[in-house]
């Protein structure tokens, strides 16, 4: 190639690189005018997006506004009407006052009138002499029907007349006027006392005016709320559109201020207060603004008995002393002699409390961010406390409890209590709910469940010495569930319930859905001979004398022998879950161990007759040299009572292993634990059944309105589906699947042999036994027999044989959906609490109170008016609760049964504990206790007894301080009795006569 050759080529080269540059760049200036159209249109649709959204969030907010200012008009004319309701019902007070003023005016009838409230004062004191104070004006009148009221007195209770002495220098106030408008007065009437004072008997024409307006005045608001409502009505029926547009101009930025924190100010000398527990309230609220906790100190009365005195001193004064006994693990102490104090006096003239001395320097530091720490600013508020109740009714732990508490709030420092108060006053609710003593309080449970229960059954075991050993308990639906169900049933006492370490003993069956139920349970002290025959004896008793066909239990011998002594004729299985988890206990020496624990669960689930199982246990003993392991040798003396071929040939509801008792046990976990009282458990018991009953009406109702579908066209799948369970179906259902596993080859007459290959591709060889003329089938594995389930042999046999459908004696009515059974209409009353009116009037009143909270928490004039209504509405409630509780009287039921009977003896006890028991181990000691001592056993019948009841009127002392009586009592207050209105305060020495109901507060009415 010359010069001019290799010149070509490479202007060739260069344009060919140079078309190649120029495409390329043709097709990047492209791409990139694309990708730039794609992203301008993305950022526009963005921006087009966002101004959307805006407007929309300006939209809605403005008509949130536009709302709120609605709801504040309408909030805000519905206080007018409250308002004008109080001030009506004030109005009608004050016009009830002058019409009584008018009846001393008639002096005919205002004299019969004073006789007959003298002759009633007298009637209501039944003292020998009285002491008689009038109005200055009615003494003539008084003195003119003196005798005539005294000789009626003596004709109504054939005694003597008493001796009346009336009052010649101290009288009631007189009549309300111009000259004594601002100072006590008395429109007529008398006041009765005893000669001592210490019974006192006001039957003045105010004080009975006050006692009926305090009657009437429900029904007075009761009328008045039905024109309120029409009120309302109007006010709601006003247009909407024309009351909104109106407002579309208001500026609403003013509601959006944040609330600003009131500040006390600081205490001086001579500050006055209404009342001592305002005076306190200050003092503590100055405490948390300037961080310091307080504490009433001291307090001291004056000559005539009232409270002159009292002195809030800082919470850290006084001397730090070590109570402990203990001094390696002392406590700390608050105290440090701090003389921070506040001391106030009442004035006698004014009524107030008075602000006379106080200090203000400490000696220590102050945190106004840990006042809230402080126990006396640790309060928990009504509504917390019922929701605190009903969360640990529920089950919920009080630390989640808590929580949503905190949540609720907005944190920590929103909530004014720490999770030790809320854990302390659910203990003390507890207490108060379920009594004293666990005992107590398990036997009243009893006797509640017996008497709202027809058929409720419970027995006690007392020891020697009067103390709970052992107690046993079964309701309506238990007793009549074990009809139905109790044909087989499991026992275990693995389960630790209470302090006293009493185990759990429940009695559990298995129902149609394949469920655990409970057929009675006890708690025991003691796992004896003794004590399992007073159990099962006892149950026994409840259940009409009928045993169950099955039991299963551990190999407790205790339980072996008390079973042989009350279920002669019982089968009695052992768990083999049980005997097969100590195998590594009992073998695990052996150098050849895996091997032999292979061939131990070979010989127990592989053999299918009791011949088999001799043959391949023989050999498993001579392969490794285990003839003389005595532990294996005891179990193959009692082979009958655990190897699946030896039991399998009667029903056991598919049980082989007491899990069903450890399944309900794991049920109760959640409810209760180690740490558990017997009056606690008594109570969770009840929401652990309600919740157990509640899954099975739960399975009732999916069986009732769902259908399993088929997964073949087999007509004996059809009719299985129709009258099954759909647990039960299922399992049915998948050993119809698992025939395409098994071949069928006959064997000559009746006789067939089934081979199925397993997950593991093994092969089993079984002999099913078909006599088709008789209808009757049976198989080697004996699951039918045991479970009351065909297996897949039985349905491949069957199937070779053409058999459309399954015989009727293969159709167990135990498993059946449509058949009626008594005891799902058993109804079981657990604890009415929540169902009372009370409880409901309470979630009624907290759901329209949520409502109104919603609405009006949006804006702050609206929430001022709420907050002002709901102030007034509380002392109008206070004012009726206290009213309507005058006649309030406590009622206490009285049993049968009066014997002391003293609480368990706390004592630990065998058996597996909590911590390897949820990890599913089973570790039985070498030892039991043969505790045994002389019992007392207490058992109820069936009968429900004549429950007997009494009423208590309980009289407490009150202290009560002289400056809330009028001025013309204080000549009294020395004898150490004061009636006001319709409220009694009784000294001590009264109380027994008060108690007897000789003092009645029940005014007559005019």
């Amino acid at each position: 190639m010359n010069d001019a050759d290799v010149s070509k080529q490479i202007q060739q080269m260069v344009r060919f690189i140079r078309q190649e540059a120029e495409e390329k760049a043709n097709e990047i200036s492209v791409s990139a005018e694309e990708e730039f159209n794609i992203e301008k249109l993305q950022l526009v649709e963005a921006e087009k997006k966002k101004i959307r959204q805006e407007y929309e969030r300006k939209e809605k907010q403005v008509e949130i506004r536009k709302k709120i200012e609605y709801s504040m008009q309408l909030n805000a004319s519905r206080i007018k009407v409250l308002q004008a309701q109080d001030d009506l019902v004030s109005n009608m007070m004050e016009a009830a006052s002058k019409e009584v003023l008018n009846v001393s005016r008639d002096h005919n009838s205002y004299k019969k009138l004073l006789k007959g409230l003298i002759v009633q004062s007298l009637l209501r004191l039944k003292e020998p002499a009285v002491l008689l104070r009038c109005r200055k004006d009615d003494h003539h009148l008084v003195e003119s029907v003196l005798e005539s009221a005294k000789e009626e007195y003596a004709q109504k209770l054939q005694v003597h007349p008493p001796e009346i002495i009336v009052d010649h220098q101290i009288y009631l106030p007189p009549g309300p006027g111009h000259h004594n408008a601002h100072g006590p007065s008395c429109s007529g009437g008398v006041v009765v006392a005893s000669r001592d004072g210490k019974i006192v008997c006001e039957n003045t024409l105010d004080a009975r005016l006050d006692v009926v307006f305090r009657k009437k005045l429900p029904e007075i608001r009761k009328q008045l709320v039905s024109q309120l409502m029409d009120n309302l009505e109007q006010v709601e029926g006003v247009d909407e559109v024309e009351e909104l547009e109106d407002l579309q101009g208001v500026d609403l930025e003013g509601n959006n201020e944040e609330l600003v924190p009131e500040i006390i100010v600081e205490p001086t000398v001579g500050m006055f207060f209404d009342s001592l527990d305002e005076m306190f309230e200050y003092y503590k609220g100055y405490g948390l603004q300037e961080g310091f906790p307080v504490m009433r100190r001291s307090c001291r009365k004056g000559d005539d008995g009232s409270l002159r005195y009292v002195t809030f001193t800082c919470g850290r004064n006084g001397k730090s002393k070590a109570k402990d006994t203990n001094v390696l693990r002392l406590q700390p102490n608050q105290k440090s002699g701090c003389n921070a104090k506040l001391g106030g006096r009442l004035d006698l003239v004014t009524g107030k409390w008075v602000i006379g001395n106080m200090i203000l320097e400490h000696n220590h530091a102050v945190s106004p961010s840990k006042s809230r720490y402080y126990r006396c600013n640790r309060t928990i508020s009504p509504f917390v406390k019922k929701q605190l109740e009903i969360n640990d009714e529920a089950g919920i732990r009080m630390a989640q409890s808590f929580k949503s508490v905190v949540v609720e709030a907005g944190g920590f420092e929103k909530v004014s209590f720490l999770e030790k108060d809320a854990r302390n006053h659910i203990d003390k609710v507890r207490r108060l709910r379920l009594g004293e003593g666990d005992v107590v309080a398990i036997q009243r449970y009893f006797k509640k469940m017996q008497t709202e229960n027809d058929g409720f059954f419970f027995s006690l075991d007392l020891d020697e010495e009067g103390r709970l050993k052992n107690v046993f308990w079964a309701d309506p639906r238990s007793r009549a569930a074990y009809k139905d169900f109790g044909d087989v049933v499991t026992f275990d006492t693995t389960y630790l319930t209470n302090k006293y370490d009493m185990p759990f003993a429940p009695f559990v069956g298995v129902n149609h859905h394949g469920q655990s139920i409970l057929l009675g349970c006890g708690l025991i002290s003691h796992e004896d001979t003794e004590t399992f025959t007073w159990l099962f004896d006892t149950w026994l008793s409840c259940m009409s004398g009928s045993p169950p066909l099955g039991i299963i239990t551990d190999q407790d011998k205790a339980m072996k022998n008390a079973i042989e002594i009350v279920f002669p004729n019982t089968r009695h299985r052992w768990c083999l879950w049980h005997i097969l988890k100590k195998v590594p206990e009992k073998l695990g020496r052996y150098v050849q161990y895996h091997a032999i624990r292979v061939s131990l669960h070979s010989v127990v689930y592989d053999s299918y007759t009791p011949v088999e199982f001799e043959e391949a246990w023989h050999g498993m003993l001579d392969k490794y040299d285990l003839i003389n392991n005595q532990w294996l040798n005891g179990l193959y003396e009692e082979r009958n009572r655990w190897v699946p071929c030896f039991v399998k040939n009667s029903f056991w509801a598919g049980m082989s292993t007491t899990q069903r008792s450890e399944s309900m046990n794991a049920f109760f976990d959640g409810y209760v634990n180690s740490k558990t009282t017997l009056k606690q458990f008594v109570e969770k018991y009840e929401k652990a059944m309600e919740s157990k009953i509640e899954k099975e009406w739960q399975a009732d109702a999916r069986c009732f309105s769902q259908r399993m579908p088929c997964r073949t066209s087999f007509a004996m799948e059809k009719q299985v589906e129709a009258v099954y369970t759909i647990s039960k179906f299922q399992e049915f259902q998948q050993e119809l699947a698992n025939k395409i596993y098994c071949e069928v080859f006959s064997c000559g007459g009746s006789e067939y042999e089934v081979i199925e290959n397993d997950e593991q591709s093994r092969e089993k060889t079984l002999k099913v036994f078909f006599a088709k003329n008789e209808g009757e089938v049976h198989c080697v594995c004996k699951m039918f027999e045991y479970k009351g389930i065909l297996c897949r042999h039985v349905i491949a046999v069957l199937s070779r044989n053409r058999i459309q459908l399954l015989p009727e004696k293969y159709i167990l009515r135990r498993w059946r959906k449509d058949v009626r059974r008594f005891y799902s209409k058993v109804k079981v009353s657990y604890d009415a609490r929540n169902s009372s009116i009370e409880h409901q009037r309470y979630k009624e009143e907290c759901t329209a109170f949520y409502d109104v909270a919603e609405v009006a928490s949006k804006n702050e004039e609206s929430h001022k008016n709420i907050m002002g209504w709901i102030e007034k509405a509380m002392k109008d409630v206070s004012l009726n609760v206290r009213s309507d509780g005058d006649d309030t009287c406590s009622y206490g039921g009285s049993g049968s049964y009066t014997e002391n009977i003293q609480d368990p003896v706390v004592t630990r006890r065998k058996g597996r504990p909590p911590t390897q028991r949820k990890q599913k181990q089973f570790k039985r000691p070498k030892q039991k206790s043969n505790n045994a001592s002389a019992s007392t056993t207490v058992e109820v019948a069936t009968t429900v007894p004549t429950q007997e009841s009494h009423m208590a009127l309980l009289a407490q002392q009150a202290p009560f301080e002289h400056a809330f009586f009028p001025p013309y009592y204080q000549s009294w207050m020395n004898y150490g009795g004061v009636h006001h209105g319709n409220l009694q305060y009784f000294p001590q020495q009264n109380l027994e006569e008060a108690n007897r109901g000789e003092f009645s507060s029940n005014e007559p009415s005019t």
